[in-house]
Parts: C-alpha cells; structure tokens; sequence
C-alpha cells in the first residue's frame, strides 16, 4: 500500500494491506543502495504488524527489491516480485 521514508527518520517503511510475517521479510527483502551494493541492516515491524520498517540509513536513493515468498502472518504470499525505488531525505 506504502512504500517511502519514515517521517522524522532515515528509514524505508513498507505497509502491507495485512500483518506481516517478519521473518519472510528478513529472508526475502533486499535493500540496494543507489550503486546497487546490498545494504546491511534488519527489518522490524512497526507498532501497526501492517508495516515493516528498514532503519539507520543515510539519505539518498534505494531499491526495495520484495521477493514473492513474503508472506503475512496467514500465510498469504506476494506471489511476485516487487521493486522500486524509496527515497530517504535527511
């Protein structure tokens, strides 16, 4: 439904239309940088289970790649790959 920066930090918040599985989020989404390096980090789930939220960025341009394994907390999967920038401002 949502995928930028979080207000007020330099973090990437993605929101799902249903509680999240964090752990497929962990294993199957990846963060690139804008030279397309993979960005170490973790992802967490917000006080709403419908968000995920990729913190301690620096500000610049990323790629949100989203594997079709992720799943919410039913079991649902994507089913297909998602990708897309997110811009992170200072």
């Amino acid at each position: 439904q949502y995928a930028g920066q979080v207000q007020g930090q330099t973090a990437i918040a993605l929101l799902f239309t249903a509680p999240l599985k964090l752990e497929t989020m962990k294993q199957y989404a990846t963060i690139r940088a804008g030279n397309g390096e993979v960005v170490a980090g973790e992802w967490t789930l917000a006080n709403n289970p419908k968000m995920a939220i990729f913190g301690g960025l620096a500000p610049g341009r990323y790629t949100v790649i989203l594997q079709p394994q992720i799943s919410d907390q039913q079991g649902f999967m994507l089913g297909t790959t998602l990708k897309g920038p997110v811009y992170v401002q200072p």
